[in-house]
Protein backbone atom coordinates (compact mmCIF):
# COMPACT_ATOMS: atom_id res chain seq x y z
CA UNK A 1 0.00 0.00 0.00
CA UNK A 2 1.51 3.47 -0.66
CA UNK A 3 1.22 6.51 1.72
CA UNK A 4 -1.37 8.33 -0.70
CA UNK A 5 -3.25 4.98 -0.51
CA UNK A 6 -2.38 4.56 3.36
CA UNK A 7 -3.61 8.37 4.15
CA UNK A 8 -7.33 7.65 1.96
CA UNK A 9 -7.47 4.01 3.95
CA UNK A 10 -6.85 5.81 7.12
CA UNK A 11 -9.18 8.71 7.11
CA UNK A 12 -12.05 6.94 5.61
CA UNK A 13 -11.92 3.95 7.65
CA UNK A 14 -14.93 3.86 10.27
CA UNK A 15 -13.73 1.25 11.88
CA UNK A 16 -11.26 2.15 15.19
CA UNK A 17 -7.58 1.03 14.98
CA UNK A 18 -5.34 -0.56 18.04
CA UNK A 19 -2.50 1.03 19.49
CA UNK A 20 0.13 -0.74 20.76
CA UNK A 21 2.81 1.37 22.80
CA UNK A 22 5.33 0.54 25.44
CA UNK A 23 6.94 2.44 28.73
CA UNK A 24 10.33 2.71 30.05
CA UNK A 25 10.48 0.29 31.72
CA UNK A 26 9.02 -2.21 28.96
CA UNK A 27 5.36 -2.33 29.77
CA UNK A 28 3.35 -2.89 27.01
CA UNK A 29 -0.17 -1.91 26.12
CA UNK A 30 -2.73 -2.39 23.71
CA UNK A 31 -6.02 -0.32 23.08
CA UNK A 32 -8.34 0.80 20.96
CA UNK A 33 -8.87 4.44 19.31
CA UNK A 34 -11.27 5.75 16.64
CA UNK A 35 -9.93 9.53 16.97
CA UNK A 36 -7.38 9.03 14.06
CA UNK A 37 -5.79 10.80 11.06
CA UNK A 38 -3.32 11.26 8.40
CA UNK A 39 -2.56 15.04 7.98
CA UNK A 40 -0.29 13.92 5.25
CA UNK A 41 2.20 11.07 3.82
CA UNK A 42 4.08 11.39 6.84
CA UNK A 43 1.96 12.56 9.66
CA UNK A 44 -0.72 10.74 11.80
CA UNK A 45 -2.81 12.29 14.67
CA UNK A 46 -4.61 10.55 17.42
CA UNK A 47 -6.55 12.20 20.08
CA UNK A 48 -6.27 10.70 24.06
CA UNK A 49 -7.27 10.83 27.16
CA UNK A 50 -5.01 10.60 30.09
CA UNK A 51 -4.70 7.13 30.02
CA UNK A 52 -1.83 4.40 29.84
CA UNK A 53 -1.39 4.80 26.52
CA UNK A 54 -0.57 8.82 26.70
CA UNK A 55 1.94 7.85 29.71
CA UNK A 56 3.56 5.43 27.84
CA UNK A 57 4.79 7.79 24.81
CA UNK A 58 5.65 10.64 27.42
CA UNK A 59 8.06 7.69 28.31
CA UNK A 60 8.73 5.77 24.99
CA UNK A 61 7.91 8.00 21.93
CA UNK A 62 7.60 4.71 19.62
CA UNK A 63 4.42 3.27 19.10
CA UNK A 64 2.02 0.95 16.13
CA UNK A 65 -1.44 1.65 15.20
CA UNK A 66 -2.77 -1.34 12.98
CA UNK A 67 -5.72 -0.16 11.08
CA UNK A 68 -8.17 -2.67 9.49
CA UNK A 69 -10.84 -3.34 7.76
CA UNK A 70 -12.49 -7.29 8.01
CA UNK A 71 -13.31 -9.42 5.44
CA UNK A 72 -14.92 -12.29 4.96
CA UNK A 73 -11.49 -14.11 6.52
CA UNK A 74 -8.62 -13.62 8.17
CA UNK A 75 -7.07 -13.62 4.81
CA UNK A 76 -9.16 -10.79 2.80
CA UNK A 77 -8.77 -8.33 5.51
CA UNK A 78 -7.47 -4.76 4.69
CA UNK A 79 -5.02 -2.66 5.84
CA UNK A 80 -1.64 -1.72 7.68
CA UNK A 81 0.41 -1.67 10.49
CA UNK A 82 1.82 1.54 11.08
CA UNK A 83 4.70 2.41 13.20
CA UNK A 84 5.40 5.75 14.13
CA UNK A 85 7.67 8.15 16.63
CA UNK A 86 6.14 11.00 18.69
CA UNK A 87 7.13 14.15 17.62
CA UNK A 88 4.38 16.26 19.23
CA UNK A 89 2.12 15.98 22.47
CA UNK A 90 -0.26 19.44 22.74
CA UNK A 91 -2.60 19.20 25.46
CA UNK A 92 -4.11 22.83 24.40
CA UNK A 93 -4.33 25.04 21.49
CA UNK A 94 -6.52 25.24 18.60
CA UNK A 95 -5.57 22.07 16.86
CA UNK A 96 -6.67 20.14 20.15
CA UNK A 97 -9.97 22.03 20.19
CA UNK A 98 -10.78 21.49 16.87
CA UNK A 99 -10.19 17.57 17.14
CA UNK A 100 -12.23 17.68 20.36
CA UNK A 101 -15.05 19.01 18.68
CA UNK A 102 -14.44 16.92 15.32
CA UNK A 103 -14.77 13.55 17.91
CA UNK A 104 -17.50 15.27 19.64
CA UNK A 105 -19.59 15.21 16.75
CA UNK A 106 -18.74 11.95 15.11
CA UNK A 107 -18.54 9.83 18.69
CA UNK A 108 -20.20 11.94 20.61
CA UNK A 109 -19.83 14.32 23.47
CA UNK A 110 -18.33 12.28 26.20
CA UNK A 111 -15.93 10.99 23.61
CA UNK A 112 -15.17 14.48 22.79
CA UNK A 113 -14.67 15.29 26.93
CA UNK A 114 -12.03 11.98 27.20
CA UNK A 115 -9.87 13.84 24.67
CA UNK A 116 -7.00 15.73 26.60
CA UNK A 117 -3.80 15.44 23.90
CA UNK A 118 -3.40 15.70 20.40
CA UNK A 119 -0.58 13.56 19.24
CA UNK A 120 1.70 14.35 16.08
CA UNK A 121 3.30 11.09 15.35
CA UNK A 122 5.86 10.67 12.38
CA UNK A 123 5.46 7.57 10.46
CA UNK A 124 8.43 5.66 10.41
CA UNK A 125 7.36 2.43 8.64
CA UNK A 126 4.56 0.78 7.01
CA UNK A 127 3.92 -2.40 6.49
CA UNK A 128 0.85 -4.77 5.21
CA UNK A 129 -1.38 -6.13 8.07
CA UNK A 130 -1.10 -9.64 7.17
CA UNK A 131 2.56 -10.36 5.53
CA UNK A 132 2.66 -14.10 4.47
CA UNK A 133 5.72 -13.66 2.21
CA UNK A 134 8.11 -13.45 4.97
CA UNK A 135 9.81 -16.54 6.74
CA UNK A 136 11.39 -15.38 10.30
CA UNK A 137 13.46 -18.86 11.05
Amino acid sequence: MTRTELMTFVNETAGPGILSTGDGAGEVNAAVFGSVRMVDEETLVLGLGENRSLAHLRQNPRAVFLVFRPGASVLGWQGARIYLQVSGIETDGGHLEAMVRDVARTAGRAAGRAIKARVIFQITEVRPLLDLTKQIP
